[in-house]
């Protein structure tokens, strides 16, 4: 039985450190679409269908990692609304000009350009903040990297406190386009709903909303020029 229990364990382990490798390969060798690197279908297929991997042997899924029902509630999704809002007021007023004042440096906007003023783009932003940023990336970086370290570590406190800082410095990294700044103010941002998702029991739900409110208003701000 212990002969059993511990071959399952290396198998799961191995499962998880070849879709970190390719996650990791995916991400940095330039195969994936940039600036938006996982906008790709192919590659959030492959990520969902390595969630059912490993499925025989540490029986985990999606709704196991906070994609429920249970989750998807007006309480919860209103307070995931009111997260996305004040952490949009801490970046646009203090943690982007704050970046901007350690590093010496400004927030990379060139690729925002083509947004200002344009008004059929700003819909297209709103279903990209929504598909893409909401669902897409909290998938990636909250549910699948980080479950995936935090499984590989053995599901314990640091094995959550590694889980939390390596899913934000990759998905910091993601953000490379926007210049240094961007990369910090995003990793803050990451960093926080990280803990957001892990404090109210991996609720994806919510660290989804959150996300999509955040880029929505980014959408606005920068379509009127404000930011």
């Amino acid at each position: 039985m212990e002969n059993s229990k511990n071959k399952r364990s290396a198998t799961v382990k191995a499962i998880l450190i070849l879709e970190i490798l390719f996650f990791l390969v995916w991400r940095f060798s330039g195969w994936a679409p940039r600036p938006i690197p996982f906008g790709n279908p192919l590659f959030l297929a492959l990520v969902t269908v390595s969630f059912f991997l490993p499925l025989s042997f540490e029986r985990r899924n999606w709704k196991l990692m906070g994609l429920s029902k249970a989750n998807f509630n007006g309480k919860s999704l209103s307070f995931a609304f009111l997260i996305g809002i004040i952490l949009s007021v801490l970046g646009f007023l203090v943690i982007i000009p704050g970046f901007e004042t350690l590093t010496n440096a400004e927030f990379d906007k060139s690729f925002f350009e083509q947004l200002r003023g344009n008004f059929n783009l700003l819909l297209a932003a709103f279903g990209i903040s929504i598909l893409y940023a909401g669902f897409g990336e909290e998938m990636i970086y909250r549910g699948f990297i980080l479950n995936r370290i935090t499984d590989f570590f053995g599901s314990n406190q640091l094995a959550k406190i590694l889980g939390v800082i390596g899913s934000t410095v990759i998905f910091a990294m993601a953000h490379s386009y926007q210049g240094i700044v961007g990369i910090l103010s995003s990793g803050t941002i990451g960093l926080i709903l990280a803990i957001v998702y892990l404090r109210y029991n991996r609720n994806l739900w919510m660290v989804i909303v959150a996300h999509a409110t955040i880029d929505i208003i980014a959408a606005i701000l920068i379509y009127l020029s404000i930011f």
